[in-house]
């Protein structure tokens, strides 16, 4: 049901949507390609690195091992005061079709956490760590966004698909460094998702480690 979190900062009154994906054939919704500075792989996790506004914002995704969900690390690097909103882009199929049709989606929110729900008793969870800093809910308001997919224009298959976007929180943010994290899924099993990337890139490094180790052998 998850496709893509949105992430919009408002610096000085400008606004920056950090996030990018394409609506159609050469059409890209979101700046975040041009935002781009660079992207790292420390212990085989992807860290995409953004600068907006004087702002440098890093995220950090990765699954931990057994827990159903996706966790998305976020290092806000601000010279002053800063809005920052997360919101999501949803849909609701399996993963072998499109949506032919906008989906219907059911929102509820409890603070820091929003349940979706679909047709079929489908659920997801969503649910935005923040360290020290309040978390302002949205009341979601979802949108027609459409989706289009290149590979699926060169394989001759679907290419066209029908999604949700909405705003979910809105953080206000100091001058200084954040942590904030977005937790997708089964987001009780991830309590702490700062831990569970302190634990899933230490299994990483024992898996870099064994292959190292099986080449000389």
């Amino acid at each position: 049901m998850f496709v893509a979190s949105l992430e919009t900062l408002e610096v000085a009154g400008r606004t920056y949507a950090l996030h990018a994906f394409e609506v159609a054939p050469g059409t890209v919704e979101g700046n975040g390609l041009n935002l781009l500075s660079h992207a790292d792989l420390n212990d085989l996790l992807p860290t995409r690195v953004q600068l907006a506004g004087g702002v440098r914002v890093s995220r950090t995704s990765f699954v931990p091992r057994h827990s159903g969900s996706l966790v998305q690390l976020y290092q806000l690097r601000a010279p002053k005061d800063v809005s920052f909103a997360v919101g999501a882009l949803l849909t609701h199929r399996d993963m072998h079709h499109v949506c032919t049709r906008t989906p219907e989606l059911e929102f509820l929110r409890a603070g820091p956490e929003v349940m979706v729900s679909g047709a079929g008793a489908h659920l997801i969870g969503l649910r935005l760590h923040a360290e020290g800093a309040r978390i302002e809910s949205l009341r979601p308001q979802p949108l027609r966004q459409r989706l289009h997919f290149r590979l699926g224009t060169a394989r001759g298959a679907p290419d066209t698909d029908r999604a949700l976007s909405t705003p979910l929180w809105r953080l206000h943010l100091g001058a200084g460094s954040h942590r904030l994290a977005l937790v997708v899924g089964e987001v009780q099993k991830v309590p702490d998702p700062w831990a569970a990337h302190r634990e899933e890139g230490q299994r990483r490094r024992e898996l870099i480690l064994q292959t190292f180790a099986a080449c000389r052998a």
